[in-house]
């Protein structure tokens, strides 16, 4: 296979967003899709965010990008009533500009199907951050993504009353291969039924990892096991 030149140069405009489902993994259905955004060149070679998140940080584009993938997401799912969510550059929490404008737009036409999701990382020991974005935007559903410890900076970002959060796919990943880090887990997965907060596992990418996760009781899931990111509906295998 030929590889992909490395991309270097390209518009904004030229980023779009893919949708992967989030799946009831007891009832077989999907609940929710994360917006995941992709660079498609004119050659129609398709770049992963790893390819050029750098190249839009380095040009101070974040907040244009994230307000593209917002606009080109609510403008499909909203219509189609589906609920789905956008990931959020950390910088994007303290944009003032961005924040105003996406509660203008949350006001106007969220209808409640769009949310979106942050690193834990970025909001660890920050909790005051996620309390502020509720305030504004009362019904925008939080999402907090790549969990990989149970602490007490944790349990602060849950108690927030944030919507879900998702386990690391590299936590995931070890405990199915090796039973690595089941105790944590199981804390993490206690914590969130006691604040009723959604817990997805991330990056299913085996029936094995599928088999590890539902043995451990979790109800939600998404990787590329139970379905690809597509960038038309109908492309999404359904589990």
């Amino acid at each position: 296979m030929q590889a992909k030149p490395v991309v270097d140069k390209f518009s904004i405009e030229q980023i779009v967003p893919y949708f992967q489902p989030i799946f009831d993994l007891r009832m077989h259905k999907v609940v929710s899709y994360e917006c995941l955004a992709r660079l498609i060149t004119d050659d129609e070679n398709i770049y992963l965010p790893a390819d050029f998140l750098n190249i839009v940080q380095r040009s101070q584009s974040n907040a244009s990008l994230t307000q593209r993938i917002i606009e080109l997401s609510s403008a499909y799912c909203v219509p189609r009533r589906m609920q789905c969510s956008v990931n959020l550059f950390p910088s994007d929490l303290r944009n003032a500009n961005l924040i105003n404008w996406m509660k203008d737009l949350c006001d106007d036409s969220y209808d409640g199907l769009v949310g979106v999701e942050l690193n834990y990382e970025s909001v660890k020991g920050h909790a005051h951050l996620l309390r502020n974005l509720m305030n504004k935007m009362p019904s925008l559903q939080i999402t907090i993504d790549d969990v990989d410890s149970f602490e007490h900076e944790l349990i602060e970002v849950i108690k927030t009353g944030i919507h879900a959060i998702k386990l690391s796919g590299n936590m995931v990943t070890r405990f199915a291969k090796t039973g690595e880090g089941k105790n944590t887990i199981e804390k993490i997965i206690l914590q969130c039924e006691v604040s009723e907060c959604m817990l997805i596992a991330e990056h299913i990418e085996s029936d094995n990892i599928l088999d590890a996760v539902m043995n451990l009781g979790i109800q939600y899931g998404q990787g590329y096991s139970l379905s690809e990111p597509a960038g038309r509906m109908s492309s999404l295998k359904q589990v």
